[in-house]
């Protein structure tokens, strides 16, 4: 199975969500949002594997990247959580800590509580992105491909995505009150620019030639430093 397939799948996943469950423009984007938190998560294992990987230099590096990569990527996260509890929160979802990492994650515990089957796909697509690591990243020794500068940037395609649908069907769904079909709508969309992401945004932060030509530096910052 290729991942462009396994992209369409997962995402698909969601718009049986709609369907079976009828879940609504929040309970959606929230999903979209715990994902983009998962790969963030795997992210970090990536970057540190790319950069042990590339010698002492590039180990050193990776002290330093992923702190970075966790308070900047975990800002974007945070802020576009807001913008989307904001948006299409409502009243019932409100919390006594306000716009705060503690309020963003009671409002997102809470509608797990309401709908359980979105602890399920969280849950799907944590062993889905897990199953790519384990398949593609580690089996497939992607990590030789890569350099742990490229990689800290990897992801940021995946939060792009979710604004541009957000911005495009999101809102116009908001306005015409969520009926199941819009909000279906929504979820094609975002798989559409989801498989987009995979071709461009991916191939832009991951390019192999420029990761080979990145560890070999790194290579010969270790022959000068270490020897």
């Amino acid at each position: 199975m290729s991942p462009l397939i396994e992209i369409l799948a997962v995402n698909l996943l969601a718009v049986v969500g709609v369907a079976l469950f009828g879940w609504s423009a929040l309970t959606l984007l929230l999903l979209y949002w715990l994902e983009n938190l998962i790969v963030g998560a795997f992210n970090v294992l990536k970057i540190a594997i790319a950069g042990i990987s590339s010698g002492r230099t590039g180990g050193l590096a990776t002290l330093f990247l992923v702190p970075f990569f966790v308070v900047h990527y975990g800002m974007f996260c945070f802020v576009h959580g807001l913008f989307i509890v904001a948006l299409f929160g409502g009243h019932g979802l409100a919390t006594n800590e306000g716009f705060t990492i503690a309020g963003l994650a009671t409002t997102v515990i809470a509608r797990i509580r309401t709908e359980p089957a979105m602890g399920y796909g969280a849950a799907v697509l944590l062993a889905f992105h897990a199953y790519l690591f384990g398949r593609y990243w580690l089996g497939r020794r992607q990590w030789e491909r890569s350099d742990p500068f490229s990689q800290m940037f990897a992801p940021y395609g995946r939060i792009v995505v979710v604004h541009l649908t957000i911005m495009i069907a999101g809102i116009p769904v908001m306005l015409l009150g969520q009926p199941v079909a819009a909000v279906a709508c929504l979820a094609l969309l975002k798989t559409a620019l989801e498989t987009g992401r995979a071709k461009l945004f991916d191939a832009f932060a991951q390019n192999p030639a420029l990761a080979l030509k990145m560890r070999r530096r790194l290579r010969v910052l270790d022959d000068h430093a270490w020897h």
